[in-house]
């Protein structure tokens, strides 16, 4: 079995990660740096490594013996930014992690202070345990705007039901957010 054919959410995860790696591709260059924020299970983390990039996965809850992985680290964003505040990124992929905090614009502003290149967002549109909020796509469009110069937003559908079941932003950071 493929590293995404055991993802769960119905091939939204592989959906996703397809349009993330194609945006990425044209983007930027093998070797160029990732931060990724909410890692989960580590698929997007282990992929993005695997077609070369030097990633860091951040996620407080990540499974026990992937923080034993030198690019995974138990911590939240805000924690991870003291210590390592003048590091920066090419590449910032917050993916299905808004949802989950109490301040998504405290994230948002992060993300964007250590972003020296693109900023890729996602967020589910269901409500699931763990979630602070949900957002339709004209939520999720209005808050990411804030933040970012999209290229497009995305609207990944369930490939079992065709219902929109995520929303995923690409673009550039705006300087300073809001």
């Amino acid at each position: 079995m493929g590293l995404f054919e055991s993802i769960r959410n119905g091939g939204l995860d592989r959906e996703r990660f397809r349009l993330v790696t194609e945006y990425a591709r044209e983007h930027f260059k093998e070797g160029h740096k990732l931060l990724e924020v909410g890692s989960d299970v580590g698929a997007f983390a282990v992929g993005f490594c695997m077609i070369g990039y030097n990633v860091v996965a951040l996620d407080p809850e990540t499974i026990p013996y992937l923080a034993q992985l030198y690019i995974f680290k138990r911590v939240t964003l805000n924690d991870w930014y003291k210590q390592h505040s003048a590091e920066r990124f090419e590449v910032v992929h917050l993916g299905e992690v808004i949802e989950h905090v109490e301040d998504p614009n405290e994230m948002m502003k992060q993300a964007c202070r250590v972003c020296s290149g693109k900023l890729i967002v996602s967020a589910p549109n269901f409500h699931h345990p763990g979630h602070v909020r949900t957002y339709d796509k004209e939520g999720f469009t209005k808050f990411v705007t804030q933040y970012m110069k999209v290229d497009n937003v995305y609207e990944i559908k369930s490939e079992r039901t065709g219902d929109a079941r995520q929303w995923l932003a690409m673009g550039e950071p705006k300087k300073g957010g809001k």
